[in-house]
């Protein structure tokens, strides 16, 4: 038997099976949480009611999927509520990228280039990654101002620093990364926006910031945040998947990635290698085909 009632929040009206009675999740029109109520004491959709109820869309162990529409009466389709914390898993890591590309541009507006991929000493020897640079542009000023900035991210007078768990360079999707490890990496490459050799600046990216990719979401490259320990253009092979040499995604079959503007992507593993390797190239003046 179906259950007609409307959302106390937002008032928007909805009929549902009678067996999902007593279950909780938000709403279709407003997010709020609601439960839905028994066939008995369910207020009619659009009744004046100080405790009306709405439309649910997720259910104590379920979430919503979506409506259908049938001779009148609406259908709650439902998957897991493994698949909810997975979107939530994947909108988090995707504010990550978006806050450590914010970084990057800011870092450009003070210092007039985007940081160095690496930080060598004077004889070339690799220092410590692009990330310690950032640190003031995130909030952590005074980790940032803890690490000295003359020696390895690996000498005992950084250790303390690089061990630190940032959760702002780690990826939740991502269950076996270390604490002090990180899921964001650059592509160094000579025609990339991270050269090897030198910092680069904005100007450079003739092929435009919303078609070339600054930050890219990895897994499986160990290592602390402040290593040097970003993919070289030469390494990779071009294509999305968990073979060595790939681009190897968090989730299987997508591999999330921040533009040069700001924006995340999330490309699929058909992305042909030629697309990729425009994507990544910041001067070829060759148009993407963005995947959809």
């Amino acid at each position: 038997m179906p259950i007609p009632f409307a959302c106390p929040h937002c008032g928007k009206s909805m009929t549902v099976d009678d067996k999902f009675a007593g279950q909780t999740g938000p709403c279709a029109g407003c997010q709020q949480p609601i439960t839905i109520p028994s066939s008995k004491g369910a207020p009619q959709a659009g009744a004046s009611s100080g405790s009306g109820w709405g439309t649910v869309l997720g259910v104590g162990a379920a979430c919503l999927l979506g409506c259908v529409l049938c001779g009148g009466v609406v259908a709650v389709l439902l998957i897991p509520l493994g698949f909810r914390g997975m979107a939530s898993a994947n909108a988090a890591t995707n504010n990550n990228l978006k806050q450590v590309v914010l970084a990057l541009h800011n870092y450009h507006d003070t210092w007039g280039t985007f940081p160095p991929a690496v930080v060598n000493d004077a004889d070339g020897k690799p220092l410590y990654s692009w990330r310690v640079l950032v640190l003031p542009f995130m909030e952590q000023g005074p980790l940032y101002d803890r690490f000295d900035k003359t020696k390895a991210w690996d000498d005992p007078a950084n250790l303390s620093v690089s061990n630190t768990m940032l959760d702002v360079f780690r990826s939740s999707l991502d269950r076996e990364l270390s604490p002090s490890g990180t899921s964001y990496f650059v592509i160094v490459g000579t025609h990339t926006a991270f050269p090897p050799d030198r910092p680069s600046r904005i100007q450079e990216i003739t092929d435009g910031l919303s078609n070339t990719i600054a930050v890219v979401e990895l897994k499986g490259i160990a290592g602390s945040w402040a290593a040097p320990i970003d993919p070289k253009l030469e390494t990779i092979a071009f294509s999305i998947g968990p073979s060595p040499g790939q681009l190897n995604p968090n989730r299987p079959g997508e591999l999330n990635v921040a533009l040069c503007d700001g924006s995340v992507r999330t490309l699929p593993a058909s992305t042909p290698p030629q697309t990729l390797t425009l994507m990544f190239t910041r001067d070829d003046g060759v148009p993407v085909a963005m995947p959809q």
